[in-house]
């Protein structure tokens, strides 16, 4: 069973774990513009969009249990929510990943905030975020308002997170 997720993870990966950015090293929507709308399906198999959580500042985090940089932050994400739990905020994961593995990861880790998955086209739904190379993980930042604050390559840490955070709530 762990091979053949390391090796599906391999498969999923090559091409996805890559830096690949512009030559000014840029991946992600434009600051200031509104976050593309988004409907998914959570682990519980309930259609969930983003609009759900209008008002709130929203960390929509893009990852998988594959990709060790995801895992690495998810901690730091869980922290986080935690810190900002009587603030407008909240943390989205978007899990680029087959369901069965996401639902087990999440239930290991005992992540309080909600999954959506995106497994069906391998993460489709990075491309209208500013993602189209699929490069994970992936984050963006919206304001109350559903507009972009910040997108953000590879793994955010928590000092990077509760600075932006500060500074929108």
């Amino acid at each position: 069973m762990i091979l053949r997720h390391a090796l599906v993870g391999f498969l999923l990966g090559f091409g996805l774990l890559g830096c690949d950015t512009d030559e000014h090293g840029m991946v992600g929507l434009s600051t200031g513009t509104d976050g593309p709308p988004l409907s998914l399906f959570d682990l519980n198999g309930n259609r969930r969009a983003l609009s759900e959580w209008q008002g709130k500042v929203l960390l929509v985090n893009f990852w998988a249990t594959w990709c060790a940089p995801c895992r690495a932050e998810i901690p730091g994400f869980i922290e986080v929510r935690e810190r900002y739990r009587d603030q407008p905020f909240e943390v989205i994961g978007i899990a680029v990943d087959r369901p069965d593995y996401v639902k087990e990861y999440a239930t290991d880790l005992a992540i309080p905030y909600p999954i959506l998955l995106d497994p069906i086209n391998g993460g489709s739904s990075l491309i209208p975020w500013g993602n189209p190379q699929g490069v994970l993980p992936y984050s963006v930042l919206l304001d109350r308002n559903g507009r972009v604050a910040l997108t953000h390559l590879g793994k955010f840490s928590v000092q990077q997170l509760q600075a932006q955070l500060d500074a929108l709530l």
